[in-house]
């Protein structure tokens, strides 16, 4: 078994989670969004890891110290990594179109910032 987070409370805050994971050595900068609370006190988090680049191994979670009726922890793949994503220092983004009879139209994307990122050309 790899890394381990501390033990995260069952309603813990998006930041919360946040820092649990960053403080595993090898999970890197990430992104935490929850949701919630579904009927009977379910928190749903959302996990976008920024720091490690690809289709990195997916979380396990361990359900053995949970309480309560029918409680379970379940961990699920909404989109694999990719290497070639716009991520890390200095994500860039260039964009070249020639069309005969136009002129050319460059377009360059280069944020002070990661984060999520919408490019529309």
């Amino acid at each position: 078994m790899g890394s381990s987070t501390q033990l995260v409370p069952y309603d813990a805050s998006a930041g919360e989670m946040q820092l649990a994971l960053e403080n595993v050595p090898t999970i890197g900068r990430v992104e935490v969004a929850r949701s919630g609370p579904f009927g009977n006190g379910r928190y749903e988090w959302s996990v976008t890891f920024r720091g490690n680049p690809g289709d990195i191994t997916l979380l396990a979670a361990d359900a053995d110290q949970m309480t309560g009726t029918a409680s379970g922890v379940n961990v699920v793949e909404i989109q694999p990594g990719n290497s070639m994503s716009l991520n890390g220092s200095n994500p860039s983004i260039r964009v070249e179109e020639q069309v005969g009879g136009l002129p050319t139209y460059t377009g360059r994307y280069a944020p002070v910032t990661t984060g999520i990122r919408y490019v529309a050309v």
